[in-house]
């Protein structure tokens, strides 16, 4: 989405937070207003060791029943959406070299926002190892936050456009809500990333 001479990219993910290996990672979303990218990891625990049994409970209620077999024990591994952590890697760079070309390689206009934007940004960096020498030039090396898009335009959550709850922590759908929110922020604060 363009805005004030900048193109918004909201990204999303779901995880187990303690495993910052390619284990933790479970799904990831990338949206734009023209293109999308979801994937499931294949290679996640699918035990949530990390997790203490309140986390794994929460996951099993939150986030299992939008991966393709609906829960840890009948996960489908054959389902379209679900890749190994290389393919997810190489189909991300895919989507940002998309919106390279759709921003002419400046690169510079792009701006990764994400909910979460810490855990998710490293967790997106993390198909690349946080290697800066292999990172795709194509991903940004910045992220923002929608907390401080709300805060800067003056905004509560709970006055944000509402997500309905059968979406929430799929990736790829709350990438795509996202695109709601930022827009939003943007239009009670218009001068918000704006290019001089």
């Amino acid at each position: 989405m363009w805005r004030n001479g900048r193109f918004y990219v909201s990204l999303d993910t779901e995880f187990i937070a303690p495993d910052l290996t390619k284990r933790g990672l479970v799904s990831l979303g990338l949206a734009t207003e023209s293109d999308r990218f979801y994937a499931v990891n294949n290679d996640m625990d699918t035990t949530m060791s990390a997790l203490n049994r309140e986390s794994q409970t929460w996951m099993r209620k939150n986030v299992w029943p939008h991966l393709p077999g609906g829960t840890p024990e009948n996960f489908d591994r054959s389902h379209m959406e679900v890749m190994p952590y290389e393919d997810i890697a190489n189909n991300a760079e895919a989507f940002f070299d998309r919106v390279l070309e759709e921003v002419s390689h400046d690169i510079d206009r792009v701006v990764l926002i994400a909910h979460c934007g810490a855990q998710d940004i490293i967790r997106l960096r993390l198909l690349w190892n946080d290697d800066w020498s292999i990172l795709p030039r194509s991903v940004p090396n910045w992220g923002d936050d929608l907390k401080r898009l709300r805060l800067a335009a003056h905004l509560r959550s709970e006055q944000l456009p509402e997500q309905p709850e059968e979406t929430r922590h799929h990736a790829l759908l709350d990438a795509v809500h996202q695109l709601k929110e930022i827009d939003f922020c943007l239009d009670k604060d218009p001068n918000q990333g704006e290019i001089e």
